[in-house]
């Protein structure tokens, strides 16, 4: 019985972290994203590609041009 609820603990712990880390990188992607503007120059981010598993690439204008891949929908 110890050994199943250590189990069952962990398993909770993981889910929990996985949670965690989701909801951390989606946080970073929006501060990144910054409502559709390059920090740098204050222009739009301009799309320029997407990935095969759906992730957006986006470019500025500003020199050196910046570059940021979204693939939360912190863009929609």
């Amino acid at each position: 019985m110890e050994i199943q609820m250590g189990i069952v603990t962990g398993v909770i712990i993981i889910i929990f972290l996985a949670i965690v880390a989701v909801l951390w990188a989606r946080g970073e992607e929006k501060k990144l994203w910054n409502n559709g503007f390059c920090p740098a120059c204050r222009a739009y981010w301009a799309r320029f590609s997407t990935d095969s598993q759906g992730g957006r690439g986006y470019k500025c204008v500003c020199v050196p041009v910046r570059r940021i891949w979204i693939s939360y929908a912190v863009d929609k």
